[in-house]
């Protein structure tokens, strides 16, 4: 029995709502609560901005609670941390006042159990608009309570940079469930926040909808709730895995994986850098480390010479005896991350620069022979999933 990796939406599919109710009545609450600001209808106009430049946000550097922050509140005169005991009270005080806008799904509540029986991997694919602490208000709203239900990954404003309907967003789930090798289902209701954009990532879907429409692909699917778990389980493993098969893909996922690293790492002890789980296996710092330098003197110069050599030749590097040469072990491992993340959006940047022409550059390698900037992309993006899950591996509970 193969386990599948469930990504669900929340609004609307796990819980019954309506955005044209809940939204503005959450808006006008939070308003109300943060009046000591200002006019409310001022605190409105903020708070639609600085959600705008969220839903904008490609840098793998910057979480969008982070991106939130640096536009919401400098208008205000004061600092994220100067208001959180208010923020606080109102998602624990007033936020669960709106819960009768909303119902529970008893079809979800039993999708879930059924999948948690089954012993797949299920994940709260919301988009990440909101702090964990509502996330999870919602959640009980639907009566799948995080406290009773161990929800793999529940996406939130804290943990994640990029949101629906961007690319990166679904490629930073997979790299924060550590890029499992399963079949992988998005599930929700949102044609164009859920199923286009992760069927055009390479995700298999099921749209939850009853009206009568046709969606293209031979990993799409449609239906209402109820039908979707005998679904899950009469496709053949293959029809559900993953197919990245195009240049846009393969980017999101070299975006998604760095960014994804911050929050994975972002509470483990300093001690636990270090640490080797298995004789032959890289500490924590040591993939890092790799990760960086394969960036800047591998990754970097290779797309550098594409740009430059009308004849481009590559030669192959033995990238993992540098662990031992360079001593990686000894190093900075939280260090080596904020440089990773600076490498790769400079390198991000360099790729994205080069155009068609570039894409049909014959490029020489030593290994591989005639190959191409896509075949190079593709290469440096299973780099990031290899090590993303050799790390994953090392984490508590993991």
């Amino acid at each position: 029995m193969t386990p599948i990796t469930l990504l669900i939406d929340l609004d609307d599919t796990l819980l019954l709502n309506s955005s044209s109710h809940v939204f503005p009545a959450y808006l006008e609450a939070l308003s109300k609560h943060l009046s000591f600001l200002g006019d409310p209808e001022t605190i409105l106009k903020i708070l639609f901005q600085a959600t705008v430049q969220m839903e904008a946000n490609l840098d793998p550097r910057t979480t969008l609670k982070q991106v939130f922050d640096k536009h919401f509140y400098p208008h205000f005169g004061i600092a994220a941390q100067d208001i959180e005991s208010e923020l606080v009270d109102f998602y624990t005080n007033t936020y669960p006042t709106l819960a009768p806008l909303s119902q529970p799904n008893p079809a979800a509540v039993e999708l879930v159990q059924k999948s948690f029986e089954r012993g797949d991997t299920v994940a709260i694919a919301t988009s990440p608009y909101f702090p964990l602490i509502a996330v999870e208000e919602r959640l009980r709203w639907a009566q799948l309570s995080p406290d009773e239900y161990p929800f793999a990954l529940i996406s939130s404003y804290e943990s994640f940079h990029f949101i629906k309907p961007h690319q990166a967003y679904y490629a930073e789930i997979l790299a924060q469930l550590g890029w499992p090798e399963t079949p992988v289902v998005m599930i929700g209701n949102d044609l164009e926040m859920d199923t286009y954009p992760a069927s055009a990532f390479g995700l298999a879907t099921y749209h939850v909808e009853n009206s009568p429409f046709s969606i293209s692909g031979e990993n799409a699917a449609r239906g209402p709730l109820t039908d979707c778990y005998d679904w899950l389980h009469s496709q053949p493993k293959e029809a559900l895995m993953p197919h990245f098969s195009d240049t846009h893909n393969y980017l999101e996922i070299m975006r998604a994986v760095p960014a994804a690293l911050q929050t994975l790492l972002r509470d483990i002890p300093p001690a636990q850098w270090h640490e080797h789980t298995a004789q032959d296996e890289w500490s924590i710092t040591e993939i890092i480390c790799h990760l960086r330098d394969v960036d800047n003197e591998i990754h970097t110069p290779r797309f550098e010479l594409v740009r430059d050599d009308p004849n481009p030749f590559i030669q192959a590097v033995d990238a993992d005896a540098w662990a031992d040469e360079r001593n990686y072990q000894q190093q900075n491992g939280p260090q080596a991350l904020i440089d990773f993340l600076e490498s790769r959006t400079a390198l991000l940047e360099l790729i994205q620069s080069l155009d068609e022409d570039f894409q049909k550059k014959i490029i020489q390698h030593t290994i591989f022979g005639p190959t191409s900037l896509f075949e190079l992309i593709k290469i440096a993006s299973r780099h990031d999933r290899l090590h993303i899950q050799q790390l994953y591996a090392q984490l508590p509970g993991k």
